[in-house]
């Protein structure tokens, strides 16, 4: 799965319904190998940008 795969099935299933999982504060290193191996196994994921204090 790739980055605009991981966007398009986020996005459809938030419009069905589901619920975003957010994590604001880590290292970028760690960030950068979560996101690879969600991708890997298939979880859609992506990095965005978001407002503070959620």
């Amino acid at each position: 799965m790739d980055e605009q795969q991981a966007r398009t099935t986020l996005e459809s299933r938030v419009a069905d319904g589901a619920r975003l999982a957010i994590g604001s504060e880590s290292d970028w290193a760690s960030i950068k190998r979560l996101l690879e191996r969600c991708l890997l196994a298939g979880i859609p994921a992506m990095l965005a940008d978001c407002p503070g204090g959620g």
